[in-house]
């Protein structure tokens, strides 16, 4: 890595910064919420997080990091094809449509 890219490039504060999914993944969150509602493969905590993802919560890019695993284990897992198929059009929405950064992004080296 260049020097001069690395003076560009900055610390997320993961704590401090809040993720604003687009319209496009907030639907396919809503979406594989509904697939995995009735069913008991997922525990209720994911569940729940899942349905906030697909409203109007903002999470951490910390919690969003520490979630998106255990969710992708857990409907991997599931057998539920809908909540598979829910998970993919998650995954294409993330990649297309993506998300925007809010709040305190960066975090202070202390060198300014």
């Amino acid at each position: 890595m260049t020097r001069s890219y690395r003076n560009r490039v900055g610390e997320i504060d993961q704590h401090n910064a809040g993720i604003d999914f687009s319209p496009e993944v907030r639907a396919a969150f809503r979406d594989m919420a509904a697939a995995l509602h009735f069913g008991d493969k997922i525990s209720p905590e994911l569940l729940s997080i899942i349905q906030d993802w697909g409203e109007t919560a903002r999470p951490s890019v910390h919690s969003v990091l520490i979630a998106l695993p255990p969710i992708a284990q857990e409907v991997l897992a599931s057998g539920n094809a809908k909540a598979k198929k829910a998970w993919g059009d998650m995954s294409d929405a993330m990649f297309n449509y993506g998300f925007s950064l809010e709040g305190n992004p960066r975090r202070s080296s202390g060198r300014e």
